[in-house]
């Protein structure tokens, strides 16, 4: 098969598998139709938990699913779930009050956990730009103006160009920042600021201006230096309050995330003299990725490493999918059909061992082998749609040119 064979057949298999399996699954089975907005639990059997609790992660992430598949496929049957998403971001989890979003509520719709944690900032700020750009909704760009200047107010911290990351509802600094009890309890985090630059792109390119621009070009920057093990060509995880790092534990999903998405915000702002240092930061991850990441045996990329050894060697959906786009990336820059052939390779593995063909969406992981680990959660506090499905709109966007038919 040709090289533009092989583009064409995944733009077309991932774009079917979004299209006819990832968000029916989400309009179908996860939507609300009796409290509003969508379920927060199905479990590994497929059924529904009617007292999970919702998280501002999952939420946020919905509606950024849905506005991006409108924005990019012009589908109008995407365009109610953009607004039940939105509809209940809005009545539920925004405060009113304080400014921001709470963390968690209960199945009704009450706040649970009300901290305002700068990531789940960050998503909200991903998804109301992005509605902005999918809908012109003006009240959906101002709310992701206002978050967006909340964490200049509250979290940035200038002298380090680095964001405080946990607040409770009147926005005091919290001394435990962790995400989740597997977090380390470091005072600074790579998922943190990654999805953070993620955010500011989507705003950028939704309303772009100055600050937004050198915040940016800061949290680039980051990621150039403090954050990136230049010896190793992985990522730190987690930091001290000076950005010196308290664990040599890596995420082979989190670097090829990372290394893409820093592309993304290059090319929003069109900083020349950065772009040339982010190509070459992108091609020696994706070359390490390749080599220590991907599981040549039994497909699929590890999950953790520790100094070059594997330290987890689960395959994790949302790696998978990132990975496809990171290393197509690679080969837009390099001509390598080494970084084509592991893409698609990953899309195949995706296709075999992940997607869960009879009860619809993906499993959570599976182990070394393939074998899914089927308790666990198709919906959940962190089981979203949006890494599958970026990997699909991605992928169709990015060889949009390369294919002649469709």
């Amino acid at each position: 098969m040709s090289t533009l064979d092989q583009i064409h057949v995944l733009r077309q298999e991932m774009l079917h598998e979004l299209t006819s399996s990832i968000l029916p699954y989400w309009t179908n089975r996860v939507a609300d139709h009796d409290r509003g907005g969508y379920h927060g639990r199905i479990d590994g059997s497929n059924d529904i938990d009617f007292d999970g609790s919702r998280s501002a992660i999952l939420n946020t992430r919905i509606l950024w699913t849905f506005s991006s598949s409108y924005r990019i496929l012009q589908k109008p049957d995407f365009f109610p779930h953009i607004q039940r998403a939105i509809d209940y971001l809005e009545n539920h989890f925004v405060d009113h009050k304080n400014g921001g979003v709470y963390w968690s509520l209960d199945a009704n719709g009450i706040p649970l956990d009300t901290r305002k944690h700068t990531y789940a900032q960050s998503f909200a700020i991903y998804a109301y730009a992005e509605t902005f750009r999918a809908t012109g909704s003006l009240k959906a760009r101002d709310r992701a103006l206002e978050l967006f200047d909340l964490l200049e107010i509250h979290a940035y911290l200038p002298e380090q160009h680095a964001y405080y990351e946990a607040f409770d509802a009147e926005w005091n600094r919290l001394p435990d920042v962790r995400l989740s009890e597997q977090d380390l309890d470091a005072q600074r985090s790579t998922n943190t600021h990654l999805h953070l630059m993620e955010a500011f792109t989507t705003l950028y390119k939704a309303s772009p201006n100055d600050l937004i621009r050198r915040r940016l070009i800061e949290l680039v920057e980051l990621f150039i230096g403090p954050i990136f093990n230049k010896e190793t060509n992985h990522f730190y995880a987690f930091f001290d309050a000076s950005w010196n790092p308290v664990t040599n534990v890596y995420s082979f999903g989190h670097d090829i995330e990372t290394v893409w998405l820093m592309m993304d915000a290059i090319q929003a702002i069109g900083d020349i003299d950065l772009t040339e240092k982010v190509k070459k930061q992108l091609l020696n991850v994706a070359e390490i990725t390749v080599n220590e990441g991907i599981d040549s045996d039994f497909g699929g990329l590890y999950n953790t490493g520790l100094d070059g050894k594997i330290l987890d060697d689960d395959k994790h959906w949302w790696p998978q999918a990132e990975a496809i786009i990171g290393f197509f990336h690679a080969f837009e820059l390099s001509d390598d059909e080494r970084f084509l052939d592991t893409a698609v390779t990953l899309w195949k593995f995706i296709q075999d061992k992940i997607i869960d063909h009879e009860n619809g969406e993906w499993y959570f992981r599976v182990d070394r082998t393939g074998s899914p680990y089927q308790t666990e959660d198709k919906v959940g506090f962190w089981k979203c749609p949006y890494h599958s499905a970026r990997a699909c709109l991605e992928i169709y966007e990015l060889t949009k040119e390369l294919v002649t038919s469709e």
